[in-house]
């Protein structure tokens, strides 16, 4: 499949969604996982997918980040986040085997944290630009992500194996808790819950 894959033409929305799911349901090990994901999003024809279009769903309200959920099985979950200008997600981690993360307009500042002393630290700092892809798991550490543009928004689609209803979240003084999920939309309907808390 991974082969197959390398040779395939890019890829739109919906044949995406089948190729992630089958092919991480079908990876043994969390590494093969993490580099089936990194080649299935960089197949991935954002440039030109009109399917995206109906899932892009917000408000223009700076500060504040809109998740739609747009498909989910057994296997994975995928939603598109809208980053008004001078948003940020608290710090997390994520109730799955991998995230992975491609940027489709705009930029955003990824940051990853450890608990030194009990505190989040960040220990690294990532630049992340239009078409660049980045993954996560909770071994790597906790991250944050956020736009800092006075001016322009940003878009991105995340991609989870499994699924999962819950995050952890980290406060500034160590503290883990868990977060549900809430969604702007789902499958295109808009929901009544808050669109953000939690990532």
């Amino acid at each position: 499949l991974k082969h197959a894959l390398e040779k395939a033409p890019k890829l739109k929305l919906h044949n995406l969604c089948l190729v992630l799911s089958e092919g991480l349901s079908k990876c043994e090990t969390d590494f093969e996982k993490r580099e089936f994901g990194m080649k299935a999003l960089e197949a991935y024809s954002y440039k030109d997918d009109s399917d995206m279009e109906k899932y892009l769903l917000c408000k223009s309200d700076v500060g504040k980040y809109y998740r739609n959920l747009i498909f989910r099985d057994n296997s994975i979950m995928l939603k598109n986040i809208i980053w008004n200008p001078l948003v940020s997600t608290p710090i997390h981690g994520h109730n799955s085997r991998g995230c992975w993360v491609i940027v489709t307009k705009g930029q955003l500042v990824e940051k990853v944290f450890t608990r030194e002393d009990g505190k989040p630290t960040v220990v690294e700092t990532r630049i992340l630009s239009e078409g660049e892809i980045t993954y996560n798991h909770n071994a790597i550490g906790f991250h944050s992500m956020n736009n800092d543009s006075k001016t322009t928004p940003a878009v991105t689609l995340h991609v989870y194996h499994p699924p999962y209803d819950t995050t952890a979240i980290m406060k500034e003084s160590g503290e883990i808790f868990q977060g549900a999920l809430s969604y702007y939309s789902k499958y295109t309907k808009l929901e009544e819950a808050s669109a953000t808390g939690g990532v």
